[in-house]
């Protein structure tokens, strides 16, 4: 019976578990301030605000 080697596991920098960890964050802050602005379905959500960047601004108090 012969056995496979198995490839080496690549080393996970510390770096890309930072960046993972950050764009979690953010991707919770997102959908967070989504559902406070009275969004209850994300996929809307996620499909408007890139066409539509300064109604989330306007929507977090910052522009007028």
């Amino acid at each position: 019976m012969s056995t496979s080697p198995t490839a080496p596991t690549p080393p996970t920098s510390r770096c890309s578990r930072k960046s993972a960890r950050a764009l979690t964050t953010f991707r919770s802050l997102a959908i967070s301030l989504a559902h406070l602005a009275g969004r209850t379905n994300k996929a809307a959500a996620h499909d408007h605000y890139p066409n539509h960047p300064a109604d989330a601004l306007c929507e977090l108090g910052l522009t007028g």
